[in-house]
């Protein structure tokens, strides 16, 4: 699993945007999370896994093709990859997250479309009912969990999937409010594939800084837009020792048999990533990372089976079948620093090369 990452279609289809057309007038801090996400994916891994959609796009050939990217056929994944097919969610998310990530439904539209937002929301009220983007979110969280748990991918995640995890392990509910819950549930998208999991353990969760702003670094770089994958793939050549690196201490933390020893492992990477850093990057990054590792316990189901999955969700111990099986989870996701400026391209740059204007925050 350690030299394979994988990234949503977000961070897809915000490099291929940025890197082929001329739509993007500005940015957000949720669309420089999904590009960030692929430019370090693309960069700290061996191999990318993606959608298949995305095998006959030029610039990923460009940039290696199915040598270094790992297209997934739709067939592969019982999460749907393509919002034109359907939203597919995983059971103990939908029940516990959705109603507190709707509460910031109206943010998440607004860094996920700023032009889209303000024509949706100035014209209609009835437009902030509407929960698409949380859904989205929702769904793509689930759906790289799959990834990671099918393929031993790394996941790196925009800004918008951050913190979902968290309702993996909250908000506990007893079996009959969950019986009837999914009893509604399963009545009303009999039609959906769904998934469950549980947690065994409590996650550990810490914070790399000073990672090499791999983004910054490109946008400067690179003379316009149709450099960019060009740039991009010199930029791989040229960090492949930081990929082996970034593998050891992967496979390192992975193996870790304690939260203490995990500690000291971020602790000692944080040192030594540093001092190389202060070598190789003169001026601040953009970006820091957190990473998260937790065993998973996760069985699939079909709708019209509701009984068993309430069975295993509200089960006091587990049982290790061909259903339900202990699995590895190490994610690492993207965060913007908090003051955009620390981007040391300069906004006339990023306008002469790029035709964009800047960075909306809110």
């Amino acid at each position: 699993m350690s030299n394979k990452g994988a990234v949503t279609f977000w961070s897809a289809d915000a490099f291929l945007t940025l890197a082929g057309t001329d739509a993007y007038k500005c940015l957000t801090p949720e669309l420089i999370s999904r590009l960030s996400a692929f430019v370090d994916c693309y960069i700290l891994f061996d191999e990318v896994y993606l959608p298949e959609r995305y095998e006959d796009y030029s610039e990923l050939q460009q940039m290696g093709g199915q040598d270094v990217f790992k297209f997934i056929p739709s067939e592969q994944l019982m999460h749907s990859d393509d919002l034109k097919k359907r939203i597919t969610i995983d059971l103990n998310l939908a029940l516990t997250a959705l109603p507190e990530i709707i509460k910031s439904n109206e943010y998440w539209s607004l860094q996920h479309d700023p032009r889209l937002f303000n024509q949706l929301y100035s014209n209609n009220h009835y437009a902030k009912e509407t929960t698409i983007i949380s859904q989205m979110r929702l769904w793509l969280w689930c759906a790289m969990n799959e990834v990671s748990e099918k393929f031993g991918a790394v996941p790196l995640v925009p800004n918008s999937l951050i913190g979902i995890d968290k309702f993996e392990t909250e908000h506990k509910r007893n079996s009959d409010h969950i019986h009837e819950l999914f009893r509604q549930f399963a009545t009303q998208y009999q039609d959906r594939l769904v998934s469950a999991s549980k947690n065994i353990n409590d996650p550990y969760i810490a914070t790399i800084k000073n990672y090499p702003p791999f983004l910054s670094c490109l946008l400067d770089r690179a003379n316009n837009r149709e450099k960019l994958p060009e740039t991009l793939n010199e930029m791989r050549k040229e960090y492949s020792e930081l990929r082996k690196l970034r593998e050891k201490f992967t496979s390192s933390i992975s193996e870790a048999k304690s939260i203490g020893e995990k500690r000291d492992i971020i602790e000692s990477w944080s040192k030594s990533w540093k001092q190389i850093l202060e070598l190789e990057f003169k001026r601040t990054g953009l970006l820091s990372r957190k990473i998260s590792s937790s065993d998973i316990v996760k069985m699939i189901f079909s709708p019209d089976n509701y009984l068993n999955i309430i069975k295993f969700l509200t089960q006091q111990s587990l049982d290790f079948s061909e259903e339900a099986k202990a699995t590895k989870q190490f994610k690492i996701f993207c965060e913007v620093a908090a003051d955009v400026d620390s981007v040391y391209f300069t906004n006339k740059d990023m306008y002469k090369k790029y035709g964009i204007e800047g960075v909306v925050e809110n």
